[in-house]
């Protein structure tokens, strides 16, 4: 049955979050049976905190229910879960910043350029200076009392390998 071999997938790859994946022992043998089946206990996944929406994607054997009314939009909400930093509008409030700079002094003068990306899926953003004989600077503080007071944890210059 394919609810059955779904199961011994996610035993294989050590997921506990599946034994809430109830499964008949009966021989039905017709397909949409064992989809409806199947989908019900992925259904369970949803708010268990279940992250390994990889699995999903490139399982052969999840494979033969993409498509299915009830699983790709399943998958689209647990992938919703998995990477939400991508999906709350909270995590973008900052993307204004993301780009080149140039960073000139509060007289004008340039000081040097500044490249500002997003990370880990949306998580959060990289701020790398690069300096002028082609390292980057990345500095690190951190404010225990709301900002009034700023604590630097690191400093580190980083070189690019020779090839």
């Amino acid at each position: 049955m394919l609810c059955l071999r779904i199961v011994n997938k996610a035993l294989i790859i050590n997921i506990i979050l599946f034994s809430s994946f109830s499964c008949a022992a009966d021989d039905a043998d017709a397909l949409d049976g064992e989809t409806d089946l199947s989908m019900e206990g992925l259904h369970g996944l949803v708010g268990t905190g279940f992250t390994a929406v990889a699995f999903m994607g490139n399982d052969p054997i999840l494979a033969s229910v993409a498509g299915n009314e009830v699983f790709d939009p399943l998958t689209a909400e647990l992938e919703k879960a998995a990477y939400p930093c991508e999906n709350d509008p909270q995590f973008a409030e900052f993307d204004f910043w993301i780009g080149e700079w140039d960073v000139q002094m509060a007289n004008g003068q340039f000081a040097g350029s500044n490249v500002i990306s997003r990370e880990q899926r949306g998580c959060y953003l990289s701020d790398w200076t690069p300096l002028p004989d082609g390292r980057v600077r990345q500095f690190f503080e951190q404010s225990d009392d709301g900002g009034v007071t700023w604590v630097s944890w690191f400093e580190g210059f980083y070189t690019r390998k020779a090839k």
